[in-house]
């Protein structure tokens, strides 16, 4: 027997689906959402290195990814 979606559960699911694609865009488009990608790039340095290691990552890949941000043109 297939389990049926009740509107219930799909107004569940359209909300969780509505939340995450707000979440990617402020990740993928905002400054703030640079400074979370460069803290995601730098987890290996967070585990391997000390604490000022870290943030000099973090520091130089926001850098990067909104120098990046600033030359891709939008289509």
């Amino acid at each position: 027997m297939i389990p049926q979606i009740t509107p219930k559960l799909a107004g569940w699911i359209a909300a969780l689906a509505a939340a995450a694609l707000a979440i990617a865009a402020v990740v993928l488009t905002t400054d703030l959402g640079a400074g979370i990608l460069a803290r995601v790039r730098c987890a290996g340095v967070w585990i391997t290195s000390d604490s000022m290691s870290y943030r000099a990552c973090a520091d130089f890949e926001r850098e990067q990814i909104l120098e990046q941000r600033r030359h891709t043109p939008e289509d």
